[in-house]
């Protein structure tokens, strides 16, 4: 029921996103789309080098919490306007589906397919880590699919154990 140009308007995005963080930053080590736990809002997150090595110096413990957790990230919403037209598009066609689970599968879907091209066109840099995070839910499920399809095989089964620990 989502169109195409929906998927290529967010990678666009994207694209213009990363390297405008990367020309003032130049020192990210993790991207994150975030929805809200009805998928009708998304915006963009990231970490940088510096922040996530001082919260692993203070919490040596939770090194992999802090590196899949936009929420303890650098950056949440920063510069996000870009982001606002998708919002109003998700609330358009969340109204139109009948099933949810088909709504968050389709949206899923397009943001892997996002997160895919990110990685292929080689928008960041291999290090980069590309996370997917559902505000407020523990529809896991979800996550590890787009985190699958944009990150090395190794770091997706770091997120994959460490979330069937929670």
């Amino acid at each position: 029921m989502i169109n195409l140009d929906f998927e290529k308007e967010l990678y666009s995005t994207c694209e213009n996103y990363l390297h405008d963080m990367n020309d003032k930053f130049n020192s990210i080590c993790a991207f994150a789309l975030c929805v809200d736990s009805d998928f009708t809002v998304i915006s963009p997150a990231f970490d940088l080098i510096d922040n996530y090595q001082n919260n692993i110096n203070n919490d040596p413990d939770d090194s992999i919490y802090y590196r899949w957790s936009p929420a303890e990230w650098s950056y949440e919403q920063y510069n996000s306007n870009s982001f606002d037209k998708f919002s109003k598009l998700l609330n358009l066609f969340s109204s139109k589906y009948n099933n949810e689970e088909h709504y968050k599968s389709d949206i899923v879907k397009i943001i892997s397919s996002v997160f895919f091209k990110i990685r292929v066109n080689k928008l960041i840099s291999d290090k980069v880590i590309l996370s997917f995070t559902i505000t407020d839910s523990s529809e896991y499920d979800y996550e590890m699919l787009a985190i699958k399809s944009g990150n090395s095989d190794e770091d997706y089964h770091q997120f994959k154990t460490w979330i069937s620990l929670l």
